[in-house]
């Protein structure tokens, strides 16, 4: 290469962002840009002129510490090139400065014909790195939340199942380990007479830990003053985020060491208000119970403390119904302030009693309850999946019917006078007459499960929607595509996909960064819910791409609706908050249009036509529509609006 051509080149390369050199056939720095000299002053204020002139491969030899392997791996792929094993090289690595973590991605590319030299940038790709570990930690943390609910599901089905409490112990600390994703699990019931908390339940890995453990209820001795004797003082859940620097756990650290124990929780498990037991979970990750980790094991031991007073009542109805003549008085207490409903209803179905607990939970008083029966409609009963709970087979009627008791059923009733549904958790026992055990009546118990069941549908939604744009995610459009093109066969219907990618999108995040991006997007999808009906499914199925199934939808009409979208987004200013000015953002979006009529079209195939018809509106040019079918009826506009 002689002198004129490398001046030319240097003052190419110059006007790029990326830090590039150029070097020839023996490894020797032969011209580099503007941002290559500012990254090298940067990181040696000595070198002023990028090392021009300088053998980069002596450079990457030399390097000591922990920076050799990467230079070694660099160097190697360089001299790969140079000897044409391979037309090009790429590797990315770490490059971490004292104010903050930096990765780079380097290529190695030779110059086309027998010119020896190759070409070498170096990209920034920090926030590429950043952000692919967010979205990995906000996975992880839906996973554990949706491990916690699972938890909870099968500890309410065994709550509600068993009347041995030291049993309910053992199997909360197996679900709280093996489906909630702790490491081990233990409950204690405090001593009074000894002034200690006894483990009587456990499970997971460290149970050794627990063999003559001292943890004092006192709180003058420092055995006391862990998380787990202030919760059983002061009757509420204790957080400890770090247990190897707290100093209230300095009585433990050293047999706690062999488990790596990172964080803790204490919950108190009560009875009437008092706490009866205490339940203790360990995990190996610090800082593990954030505030929704700690709701639901905080209704996990809710659900054992109400376990516990139902144990205790079912203990108490044995006594009551030998003693039922003479301690009505008693009964009639437990039965006014227990926290569960309770109704009675004779043996024709009707209700003759409840209690406040009840009265409250379903939004009515007694004498608006008494003379209804299970049958009656304004109860407007439903099933969590919403289809209508019929009144046969309401728990009260089959207890009625078999003389049996039924537990565990799930139920939602529309509140009186309220827009929402009460849910509930409902068991019905029947009472047999002595002597001929004909049903006299029955009593059903119920829980207020509204808020499990709010929980379990808001983990639904996220895992369904994309967070950023709340539009369908991907695997969930592919299951509502799926659903769609089923009934489409089934009714011998046309649908129709479009396959929609914002242009330039990454010039944006470029120019005004990751959250202008995210800005966008989300006008985008917004922009696109007002074009579309209802029953068209829209999801973001890539970084700025998105599909559209129009169910019912010709292709001629669905080009309209994309014409439709791709207009309103060329005429929207987005204006950017991040942004020092004013001035709005203006983006553009390709489309790809396709349609089936006949049956045997899989979603995979409507896609892979739809996007086939985006990449052609890319290729023309960007801002316009494209089908995969032939279309007299319309004229494809080409108009392109840089941002």
């Amino acid at each position: 290469m002689n002198r004129p051509q490398e001046e030319l080149l240097a003052c190419a390369v110059d006007a790029l962002l990326s830090n590039i050199c150029v070097l020839d056939g023996a490894g020797n720095i032969v011209a580099v840009n503007q941002a290559w000299r500012d990254f090298a002053s940067r990181n040696s204020a000595a070198v002023s002129d990028g090392f021009v002139g300088k053998n980069y491969l002596t450079l990457c030899d030399a390097v000591v510490g922990d920076d050799a392997v990467v230079a070694a791996a660099v160097a190697a792929g360089i001299r790969a090139v140079l000897r044409g094993d391979i037309h090009e090289f790429a590797h990315n690595y770490p490059c971490h400065s004292p104010n903050e973590q930096r990765w780079f991605s380097v290529r190695v590319t030779k110059f086309q014909g027998d010119d020896p030299h190759v070409a070498m940038s170096h990209v920034n790709i920090t926030d590429l790195m950043l952000a692919s570990a967010l979205k990995d930690a906000q996975q992880q943390k839906l996973l554990r939340l949706q491990k916690l609910y699972a938890a909870i599901a099968e500890a309410d089905q065994l709550i509600y199942q068993s009347s041995d409490l030291p049993w309910l112990f053992t199997e909360i600390c197996r679900i709280a380990v093996d489906l909630g994703g702790l490491t081990m699990a233990w409950v204690g019931e405090p001593n009074l007479k000894t002034e200690r908390i006894v483990p009587v339940a456990s499970y997971g890995t460290g149970r050794s830990f627990l063999e003559d453990l001292f943890v004092s209820t006192r709180a003058d001795v420092p055995e006391g003053c862990g998380p787990t004797g202030i919760a059983f003082r002061e009757n509420r859940t204790t957080i400890n985020q770090n247990f190897q620097i707290d100093a209230n756990i300095q009585p433990w650290r050293g047999r706690s060491t062999p488990f790596h124990w990172q964080s803790l929780a204490t919950f108190p498990v009560r009875r009437a208000g008092a706490v009866v037991a205490l339940l203790v979970v360990y995990s190996t990750e610090v800082n593990t119970f954030d505030q929704e980790e700690v709701i639901l094991l905080e209704r996990l031991s809710s659900n054992l403390s109400q376990a516990a007073d139902a144990i205790a009542i079912a203990q108490q109805k044995q006594i009551l119904e030998q003693q039922l003549k003479q301690s009505e008085e008693t009964y009639r207490t437990l039965f006014e302030t227990i926290s569960q409903g309770v109704v009675f209803q004779d043996k024709a179905g009707k209700i003759i009693a409840a209690n406040p607990a009840a009265e409250r939970i379903l939004g009515l008083s007694l004498a608006q309850m008494q003379g209804r029966s299970s049958m009656d409609p304004r109860w407007g009963t439903m099933r969590p999946d919403g289809s209508p709970f019929p009144g046969e087979v309401h728990p009260s009627t089959l207890a009625l019917q078999s003389g049996q008791p039924v537990y565990g059923v799930v139920m939602g009733l529309s509140k009186p006078k309220a827009a929402d549904v009460v849910w509930i958790n409902i068991h019905a026992t029947p009472i047999l007459a002595k002597g001929t055990g004909a049903v006299e009546y029955v009593y059903t118990v119920f829980d207020d499960i509204t808020e499990t069941v709010r929980l379990q549908r808001e983990l639904e939604n996220q895992a369904n929607r994309d967070f950023l744009t709340d539009v369908a995610s991907r695997r969930y459009f592919f299951t509502l595509g799926s659903q769609e093109l089923a009934r489409a066969e089934r009714y011998a219907s046309d649908v129709s996909m479009l396959m929609l990618d914002i242009d330039r999108f990454k010039e944006v995040n470029d120019t005004y960064g990751h959250a202008a991006g995210d800005q966008v997007l989300k006008s985008v999808a917004q922009l696109c819910k007002e074009a579309l009906r209802e029953v068209d499914v829209l999801g973001r199925i890539g970084g700025e791409e998105f599909a559209i199934l129009l169910p019912q939808t010709s292709g001629e009409v669905a080009l309209e609706v994309a014409e439709r979208i791709r207009q309103a987004v060329k005429d929207t200013a987005i204006h950017i908050s991040t942004r020092a000015d004013a001035t709005p953002v203006h983006v553009t979006v390709s489309i790809g249009v396709s349609t089936i009529g006949t049956a045997g079209i899989t979603l995979d195939a409507l896609l892979q036509t739809a996007d086939t018809a985006l990449y052609q509106a890319k290729k023309a040019g960007k801002d316009r529509v494209c089908c995969s079918f032939d279309s007299a009826a319309y004229a494809v506009k080409t108009v392109s609006t840089p941002v």
